[in-house]
C-alpha cells in the first residue's frame, strides 16, 4: 500500500504530509506511527522552507508499506539550487535548525540523501 503526494511549498504542507502517514494508523502500532509523524514533518519543512528559487513550486512525498513489514518514505525536492553538504551533527541545544537529518539517522532503519540532476531525494525506512 502506499500514497504518492505532490505538497504545495506552503506552511501547511508538513500538514498535509502527516495526514497522508495517518492512513496507515490501522496498520502501523502508534509509536512507530509517531516517528514517522516526526521524520515526514522535519523532513518537509525544511524542504518548504527553503526559498524556491530555480526549484518546483512543490515537493513530493512516497510513503509506501511492503509486504515485508517495511516503511519506506521518501521526499523529492526539485530543483537546481543544491549547494549544502549534510555534516554530523553536533548537540547545541540553542540551534534553530540542522535537526531533520539528525533526527532521521537516530529513528530510522535505513536512510540515504540522494542528488539527481534535477532533485535531492531523501528517504528513510522503518522496520515495523
Amino acid at each position: 500500500m502506499g500514497s504518492r503526494l505532490r505538497l504545495p511549498r506552503r506552511p501547511d504542507a508538513a500538514f498535509a504530509a502527516r495526514q497522508a502517514v495517518d492512513a496507515l494508523s490501522d496498520q502501523i502500532e502508534e509509536a512507530a506511527l509517531s516517528d514517522v509523524r516526526l521524520l515526514v514533518t522535519e523532513l518537509i519543512a525544511s524542504r518548504v522552507q527553503r526559498p524556491a528559487g530555480t526549484a518546483a513550486a512543490w515537493v513530493e512525498l512516497d510513503v509506501e508499506l511492503n509486504g515485508d513489514n517495511r516503511l519506506h518514505v521518501e521526499v523529492k525536492d526539485y530543483g537546481q539550487r543544491w549547494a549544502f553538504e549534510p555534516s554530523p551533527f553536533t548537540f547545541e541545544p540553542e540551534a534553530s535548525s540542522g535537526w531533520g537529518l539528525y533526527l532521521v539517522d537516530r529513528l530510522a532503519d535505513r536512510w540515504a540523501l540522494e542528488r539527481g540532476e534535477s532533485h535531492i531525494r531523501i528517504w528513510f525506512e522503518l522496520d515495523l
